[in-house]
């Protein structure tokens, strides 16, 4: 879009009342104008001290908020690790679809695995798998283990120091480089215990 003159400015060597000075301005920001279209919009402007003409940048430069769908998934999934964060019952994604379901009414058991997959990829939670169970989640990252009941498959963190050595005697054995590891008990927990319950009653 070219510049639109005032009238001040038919004739040569006018000055404008709006603040272009001379017909030399005036001419100087027009040929920008005709060489930079589509880049940018020069207009003359009401006078502010110092300015001449301001370029107004094209709206195709301008940051555009994402669209909906994505904002909604990137919420989910924020959703999803505020859960986690929030309890150390370590619940599988069926139970975190149903505890979402309500503020997501077109939340998906499968977009939940699909963002836990994310999650756990950047490393935000841990996947703890149960034997014969669907794998639970865990929002805390910091090392520790866990205890798992083999008949009621509660799960219970467990933060006890673990013998020192363990990673460089596995290396020296096994010529293996480990990066970290994970000790998983398995067993009775107290409420199983009390009940007198058994892993065969299961």
């Amino acid at each position: 879009m070219g510049i639109t003159p005032h009238p001040e400015h038919s004739e040569a060597g006018s000055v404008c009342a709006n603040g272009c000075h001379d017909e030399t301005t005036y001419q100087s920001a027009r040929r920008l104008s005709k060489n930079q279209e589509g880049f940018a919009q020069r207009t003359c402007r009401p006078h502010v001290p110092d300015l001449v003409c301001a370029a107004v940048a094209p709206p195709s430069s301008r940051s555009e908020p994402p669209p909906p769908r994505r904002r909604n998934r990137t919420r989910q999934r924020e959703r999803m690790l505020e859960l986690l964060r929030e309890t150390d019952r370590h619940p599988t994604a069926a139970a975190i679809h149903d505890a979402l379901c309500a503020e997501f009414p077109s939340l998906s058991l499968g977009t939940v695995y699909r963002n836990l997959e994310v999650l756990a990829g950047l490393g935000h939670i841990r996947e703890v798998p149960v034997p014969n169970g669907a794998t639970r989640y865990d929002g805390k990252t910091a090392l520790h283990h866990h205890f798992v009941c083999e008949v009621c498959d509660a799960i219970q963190d467990v933060e006890i120091r673990m013998p020192s050595g363990i990673e460089e005697r596995v290396r020296r054995k096994y010529r293996l480089r480990p990066k970290r590891f994970r000790i998983d008990f398995y067993g009775l927990c107290h409420d199983c215990v009390d009940r007198g319950s058994t892993p065969s009653n299961h």
